[in-house]
């Protein structure tokens, strides 16, 4: 915090990484996804008990296809060519007024109402964009001010903020 009791100033330098970019979409695609598992498994559960084991097995099947569905979705996600740009170098500065940034193709501003929600996940800020994009900052990245500082920014600003904690 400033002297005059205003919210300092965030600056983040992100250079994202594979990696990170990969943990991030697996945990949020978790996180989409959560009730599927259950569900099939109630249905595996129905399935055997009711003794049609070919429908138990199908069940399973669906389920791990399921799954490879959605590992291969974020592996296109982070590996595909048209998304290299997100691996670009980018500097964001969280202020009273909103979000500016800087990438080698340019600068811009995003004002606070365009941001719609923010949540921690694996090891990223996630910052939802009113229009279905998102921002992603590793925890790692913030140069000027606090993880507290940010969060300070984003509770005063965004109006859904995160329902856990879970780093």
């Amino acid at each position: 915090m400033s002297e005059e009791g205003r919210t300092a100033t965030v600056v983040a330098d992100v250079h994202l990484t594979e990696v990170g970019y990969r943990r991030a979409l697996v945990h949020l695609s978790a996180l989409r996804l959560r009730y599927v598992a259950p569900m099939l498994t109630a249905v595996v559960f129905a399935s055997v008990a009711s003794g049609d084991s070919g429908a138990g097995v199908l069940s399973i099947y669906s389920f791990v296809g399921f799954l490879l569905i959605v590992w291969a979705y974020v592996e296109w996600q982070v590996r595909s060519p048209v998304n290299r740009s997100i691996y670009e170098p980018v500097r964001y500065e969280f202020a009273e007024d909103g979000v500016s940034y800087r990438t080698t193709d340019g600068e811009g501003e995003i004002p606070w109402s365009s941001i719609v929600r923010w949540r921690v996940a694996a090891g990223h800020y996630v910052l939802h964009a009113a229009w279905g994009a998102f921002l992603l900052l590793p925890d790692d990245s913030l140069v000027v001010g606090t993880p507290e500082d940010l969060e300070t920014l984003l509770r005063a600003h965004v109006a859904r903020g995160p329902r856990g904690r879970a780093r």
